[in-house]
Order: structure tokens, then sequence, then C-alpha cells
């Protein structure tokens, strides 16, 4: 599966959509942190059942970044990138009433702080990049942020509200 088929499928099975995001938001407004971690862990659970090609693609790109792992071993990795995809859902739609704790490798910070003068940083969509966003502001000043827009602009103005 290529990452055109895996976008256009992604919109396609019509969760990217204004409604999931509103009513998600309602019922993190409502749960407390840890259900709505396992009732996402559930949901991503069945979402890779559902969709078996995409789980599929993203463990196949995970083998080709640890070659040396089984493939038992890589899809155990993609199962938890769904997963923690999940769970940064939850924490991006809980964020502005209650921020998660973001608690960042040992090091990581220290090497971010070092960086005198400014740095580009280009990384894989791993996470949560808003809440991300929110951490290294307060970790280590102004920053950019450059992403693609969504495809459904209510979806856009959706996540543009949060941001605001």
């Amino acid at each position: 599966m290529s990452a055109d088929s895996l976008n256009s499928s992604r919109h396609a099975n019509g969760f990217n959509n204004r409604w999931v995001f509103r009513l998600s938001q309602w019922g993190c407004r409502l749960l407390p942190r840890n259900t709505l971690y396992a009732l996402s862990d559930s949901i991503m659970e069945w979402f890779q059942g559902y969709q078996p090609a995409m789980a599929a693609a993203v463990a196949d790109n995970l083998a080709k970044a640890f070659p040396e792992k089984s493939r038992a071993q890589v899809e155990a990795f993609a199962s938890h990138t769904f997963q923690s995809y999940g769970r940064g859902v939850v924490d991006y739609l809980r964020a502005g009433k209650h921020p998660p704790e973001v608690i960042p490798r040992v090091g990581a910070l220290k090497i971010m702080e070092s960086l005198a003068g400014g740095a580009v940083l280009v990384t894989a969509h791993m996470g949560n990049w808003e809440v991300g966003g929110a951490f290294l502001g307060e970790a280590i000043g102004p920053h950019w942020m450059v992403g693609l827009h969504e495809q459904d602009p209510r979806v856009e103005d959706f996540r543009r509200a949060k941001r605001d």
C-alpha cells in the first residue's frame, strides 16, 4: 500500500471528520484520562482489524526501520504505534482543560537547549505534534511547525480553533 493510497483510505473511511472530533472531544471532557486511554486502546485494536491493510503498511514501514526485528516484533511495534496514536488523540482533545504531562527522554531536553542560534528539526509524524509543540513552547520558547492542511476543511477549522 502506497502513502497516497493510505492517505486516501484514511479519509475514505470517514473517521477523520469534524463530527468524530467533536463527539470525541465531548467524551474527553467527561471521562477520566485512564478510562479514555482504555477506551482508546480498544478502539485502536478494533481499527487494526477493520483496516488490516493500513496495519500491515505501518508494520512494513517499521520493518524497514528495524530490519533486525522479527515480523512478530514489528507487528507488536505497529500495534503500539496505533495505541500511542489513540492516546495522543485523547491528550490532544483534553489538552485545553487537562493538559498531559510531557516527560522527554533522558537528555533530550539538554540537547534541545544546547542548540544555540536555532535549529531545524525534522521528524516523522509520530505522536501528537500539537501536544508536543505546547511542551516545546514551555521548555525552549518560540518555535514553528510546518504541516499539511487537513483534506476536510471543517477538520482544519476544528484544529485551528483548538490552537487559538
